[in-house]
């Protein structure tokens, strides 16, 4: 069953600062944009989904976990003729793994770099990635290339 946000409902967010790691893959060492055809100019996996879960990110700070929820479905969607919607319960329990809480504030939340290698070694609801690698947001050619290629990018963003 789907659930959507009403306009104006406070959502927690949930997204801690970021962490790097020197080992994580750099894209641009291994994509060389000249010898690519050029990205269309609209991609829109999104639009065979109809309804995006919230996976308890109205109550709890796992928007990075329901993050890559939304990816499966906006990349099954296309391949199988329909999204493939996770249970809450599923992402809840990968958010269990990677959460964090402040110890000052008590707000929970992840690091996106956890929930990739989390993600890569264990899966989502039983849905695992091969790999991850970093994309400079700076290099729009590139950034757009990594969208086309790779069907989206797990981003950071403050709101």
């Amino acid at each position: 069953m789907s659930i959507t946000t009403p306009a104006g409902m406070q959502v927690r967010l949930g997204k801690l600062p970021a962490r790097t790691d020197v080992r994580t893959l750099r894209l641009a060492r291994y994509v060389d944009l000249a010898k690519l055809p050029p990205p269309p100019p609209d991609l829109d996996l999104a639009a065979a989904v109809p309804e995006w879960p919230m996976y308890g990110n109205d109550r709890i700070g796992d928007c990075t976990t329901a993050a890559a929820a939304h990816m499966i479905e906006a990349w099954t969607a296309p391949a199988q003729g329909a999204p493939v919607e996770l249970s809450e319960r599923a992402v809840l329990a990968a958010f269990e793994k990677v959460r964090r809480v402040d110890p000052v504030t008590g707000a929970e939340g992840a690091v996106e770099l956890d929930v990739l290698a989390y993600w890569r070694r264990h899966g989502i609801g039983g849905h695992r990635i091969a790999a991850f690698a970093h994309v400079p947001a700076w290099d729009h050619h590139l950034v757009r290339a990594a969208a086309f290629l790779f069907g989206g990018l797990y981003i950071r963003l403050q709101l």
